[in-house]
Parts: C-alpha cells; structure tokens; sequence
C-alpha cells in the first residue's frame, strides 16, 4: 500500500504521461489523453490542453475543451472564446459548455454572438450558459431571442431569462405563453414567471391555475408555492375538492398549500386520501406532516404508516390498515415496493383475508386485484372458518389467470373438503397451465378421495410437464393418506 509521498509521485508521473500523449501521432491516444486530464482536473495539464485546442483532429479539439471546463482555470476563457469560430460544430459546442462552467465575465459577449450560431444545439446550450452567469447583459439578446419561433431551443431561452431574474423579461414571457402553437415552451415559461416572481408575473401564473391545461396548471401551482402567493391558495384549494383533476396537478397544489403553510387545506387533504389514496398518498401525508397534522383514528394512522414505511406498526392495526396497504400496490406509486406491502398485509393474517377477497371481487385496478391474489396465495391460513372458505370459493369461480391460480393456492392451505368440487372444476381450465397446476397441488393438500378419478382422467390429456407432475404427486398424496 503506497504511503502520500508515494501517491503523490504516482499521480505526478500519470498526468505526465497524459500530457506528453496530447502530442502523439495517433489521434486515438491524443483524444485518450484529453479526456483523462479532464476527468483528472489538474491545472498542470491546462496550457497542453489549451494548445490542444487547435488540433487538427476535431474529436480532440472538442474532447480538449470538455477538460477545460471541467478544470475550471481561467487562463483557458480566452482560447475557448476563440474556439467559439470553430469549423466543427461539436468543438463549439464543448466551448460553450466549458465557458458556462468557469462562468468569467469576458465570456459575456461572445456567448451572446453565439446565440445565432447555425446549429440548435449550440444555440441552446449558450443560452443556457448565459443563464448561469446571471449576468444581466444577457437579458435583451435573450429576449430578442425568445422571440424567434422558428427554433425549438427557446425552452432553454426562457430558462435562462428566470435564472437571471430580471423583470424586462415578464412581459415577453407573458407574451410568448399566448401563443397556441404546440412548440411553445409553456412550462420553462410558467418556471422562469415563479422565479422572476413580480406581481405580473404572479396574476399571470394564477390565470394559468384557473383554466389552463393541468399540465402548465401543476407547473403554476409549483411556481406559486415556491413564491409563496397566497392569493392563489383559494384556487389552490379548488383543484383539492376537484375529483376529477389529475396526480400532477393535485399533487403539486397540495405541496404549494403546504409550502405556505395553509392548514384550511388539511380536511380536504384528507378527503383526497379516503378518495384516492393510492396515487398520492406519500406525497399528500408529506404536505399534512409540514402542516403539523396528527393522526386522529386508526385509518388515519394506517395512511401515515405506510407514507413512513413503519411497517411493523401498520401490521399492528389489523384489519383497518388493509385496505390502505392494498390501495398503496397500485403500479403508480412512488414511495414503496409491493413485496414489503405484501409481507405487512400477511402479517395481519386471516383479518386480511375478506378484505382481500373484496379486492378481487369489487376493484377495477388490475394491479390491486393481481397482488391481493398474489398475496392470499402466500398467506397462512387456518383450516375451519367457514367464511373465509366460502369467500376463496366464490373468487375461484369468477376470476381468471394469475389471480385464479393465487385463489386455487389458498383453497389448498385451507385444507377443507369443501373446496374440492370447484378446484375439479379449475382443473378444466383450458387457456391457463398455471391455475391447473395450482388446484391440482390444493387437492393434494386437501387428500379427498373424490379427487383422485378426476385427477387420473385429466392427466390423461395434459400436455404441461410441470401441471402433469403437480397432477401425479397430488394423486399419490391422495392415495397413500
């Protein structure tokens, strides 16, 4: 293992190395070498890169002024401002990219002349830069700018403009969002209005909460949480008590609701937990926390738990905190994976069992009922409650695939011979291997004779290796009980 000194001395003769093979024939290595130094960051290697930049090969011209910005070295502003005229657009624009990174004064203009380069790419990438230096010589060449529609890089235009902050840039902003052509960049617009934030700016974005499309509505809802712009909280709260409205847009006026601290929004927050809790309910219990919301029943505290995945916890509020779980299952959820969910709702245990069985019977979401069916099958369940087995039945004879197999699997752990009609029955199915495959391994666990002569006559006609082997060993477990 090398001590400093010896690291030291290693490093010292790498960028060596690197620097002498900017110098190599082959260009392959010369553009090796470049990037490494930049990768490095080591100011010893910027006077080699900066006579880099006026390789002959443009792959390492380009590759040369990455390093540059990424070492950051002033002394490298003047020669990247000259690779601004390069033939090869892909030099410019690694120039363009270095001087937005070292952010120097002198870079100003020549940024701003490169706003009419002949490529989009380089374009928006100085108009990006320009937004980084803040510098408010920008401010009207963007302008200027923003107002070309013949480019699609006036995105990156009007984000600049809203990191500068300056307010000449409302009212071409405001102007810009009026226009209905597709390729308006409405929401770096509605971005760069919030972070500008004057009053036009904010009568302007509360328009767009009121009858926008909920696209650019969830963007000014964001921007005027960030501004903290209370007169748009009544409109805030309308888009809450609107059913109808989407996840992005009520997520995003729940946060702004929050972020201004307005606890008039907390029983509508509520409600859109009892009504649509598996879409937003990490976020919307996120926003309730900020407003200092405590739980008040055990439904209430089922939602909390799961948003702050104390497991344990939920599992121990039994039946009530089921549908929670299996409402946060659904594919869209951002905060949480199905198996640890799943595992929590088999530790409730049989309380469970009618809940899910609900599931499978009334919900229209095919993630919902796939993993209720998933997790019935996995669960422990007590031979005798005669409840539980009339449910699983009736699940049996109504639902189809995965979900049927998962329902066949439960019957099995039920042990109960009241089954065993339906699961002959479900031996039958024709399009689904893995629901025969699942009744004939349930007969098996169940050991009822009436099962056997059915089992031999389907095994005559079946076609699947693994439904032939479950049908064989559920025959033998029959046979020798």
């Amino acid at each position: 293992m090398m001590n400093n000194f010896e690291e030291k001395k290693f490093e010292d003769k790498i960028i060596k190395i690197f620097i002498e093979a900017l110098r190599d024939t082959d260009r392959k290595r010369r553009f090796q070498a470049a990037f490494a130094l930049g990768v490095i960051g080591d100011k010893r290697a910027v006077e080699p890169l900066i006579e880099a930049l006026s390789d002959e090969d443009s792959g390492v011209r380009n590759v040369s002024a990455y390093a540059l910005g990424n070492i950051g070295d002033e002394r490298a502003i003047e020669p990247l401002i000259a690779a601004l005229k390069d033939n090869g657009w892909d030099v410019r624009k690694e120039a363009v990219t270095a001087l937005g990174k070292i952010g120097d004064g002198r870079a100003i203009e020549p940024l701003i002349e490169t706003l009419k380069d002949e490529y989009d790419e380089v374009r928006e990438l100085a108009a990006q830069a320009l937004g980084e230096t803040g510098d408010k010589r920008a401010v009207e060449p963007l302008i200027e700018t923003l107002k070309d529609k013949s480019w699609f890089g006036r995105g990156a235009v009007a984000e600049a403009l809203g990191n500068i902050g300056d307010e000449r840039a409302v009212e071409p902003l405001i102007e810009v969002l009026k226009d209905e052509r597709w390729d308006t960049p409405r929401k770096e617009i509605i971005k760069a209005l919030g972070k500008i934030g004057n009053e036009r700016a904010a009568l302007t974005l509360i328009d767009v909460l009121k009858d926008r499309y909920e696209k650019e509505q969830a963007f000014a809802a964001e921007a005027l949480g960030k501004m903290g712009e209370r007169r748009a909280i009544k409109f805030l709260i309308a888009v809450l008590k609107d059913g109808g409205c989407g996840y992005n847009l009520k997520k995003a006026s729940a946060e702004a609701l929050g972020a201004m601290g307005e606890k008039r929004a907390i029983k509508f927050l509520i409600a859109i937990l009892k009504d649509d809790s598996r879409y937003i309910l990490c976020p919307v219990i996120r926003v309730l926390e900020k407003l200092k919301w405590q739980p008040l029943n055990d439904l209430e505290k089922a939602w909390y738990y799961i948003a702050n995945r104390k497991w344990d916890k939920c599992a121990a509020l039994g039946e009530v905190a089921v549908r929670p779980l299996l409402a946060a299952l659904s594919e869209e959820n951002e905060c949480m994976t199905s198996k640890v969910i799943g595992e929590t709702v088999a530790k409730i245990g049989e309380p469970a069992i009618v809940p899910l069985i609900e599931v499978l019977k009334k919900e229209s979401n095919w993630c919902m009922r796939t993993s209720s069916a998933k997790i019935l099958g996995e669960m422990r369940i007590t031979p005798g409650c005669k409840k539980i087995i009339k449910a699983l039945i009736k699940a049996l004879k109504h639902e189809t695939g995965y979900k049927r197999s998962m329902v066949a699997r439960a019957l099995g752990k039920t042990g109960s011979n009241k089954a065993v009609r339906q699961l002959i029955k479900a031996l039958k199915d024709e399009v689904y291997d893995e629901v025969r495959r699942e009744s004939a391994e349930a007969l098996g666990k169940i050991g009822d004779a009436r099962a056997v002569a059915p089992l031999k006559k389907i095994l005559q006609k079946e076609t699947h290796s693994d439904v032939r082997e479950a049908i064989q060993e559920a025959i033998q477990k029959i046979e020798v009980s």
